[in-house]
């Protein structure tokens, strides 16, 4: 069982995608852009993205992080360079202004989720991974919640690279603490039994 892994190996995203993410960013940060969520809708969408966290017994917002699909160049770049069945490719923006918290979750549709980042978030922001009491570490519900920290045992807190790719175990309760301005990164689904050589 591994928590994340940095893939030291993996060519960097080309500058023409880096500004598009970038362009994005701009627009988040004025207000203009809706991105919605690439997934599907689901019935825990609201559930999900409007929940209240306990922290060291107080109350505290959640953010959540949306995706958009930047078009098929930028998927079959990821296909021929970082992995041939990268699906949900594109880029993903988290918004510090909505709360400082990404609670901790496990995600709907995928197992292994790659991600690079371009902005942290603030210099303090880390994805933690955590284990709920009562439950195993690896779990085997989707979009897995939880809300109450003092539930929760910290298994790592990391603060990954900028401009390098990143595999995350997102079968593991995780989030993204300490998000101060818009989280930004590139991120690329992987299906479950497949491996990087």
């Amino acid at each position: 069982m591994f928590t994340y892994l940095v893939l030291k190996n993996l060519p960097p995203v080309p500058q023409h995608f880096v500004d598009i993410a970038h362009d994005l960013r701009k627009s988040i940060d004025l207000e203009e852009l809706d991105l919605g969520w690439k997934s599907e809708k689901t019935s825990n969408d609201d559930c999900y993205k409007n929940r209240k966290l306990l922290i060291d017994g107080k109350e505290e917002p959640t953010t959540y992080q949306r995706r958009k699909d930047i078009g098929q160049e930028f998927d079959n770049w990821v296909h021929k360079n970082i992995h041939p069945q990268g699906r949900s490719c594109g880029v993903s923006l988290t918004d510090g202004r909505l709360g400082r918290h990404q609670g901790p979750h496990t995600d709907l549709k995928r197992n292994f989720a790659l991600i690079y980042l371009l902005d942290s978030g603030g210099p303090d922001t880390a994805t933690c991974f955590y284990k709920e009491n009562g439950h195993p570490i690896v779990r085997s519900d989707r979009q897995a919640v939880c809300n109450d920290y003092s539930r929760l045992q910290l298994i790592e807190r990391a603060q990954f690279p900028i401009a390098k790719w990143v595999i995350l175990n997102v079968m593991i309760l995780h989030g993204v603490e300490n998000i101060e301005t818009i989280r930004t990164s590139f991120q690329v689904s992987i299906a479950d039994n497949v491996w990087f050589d």
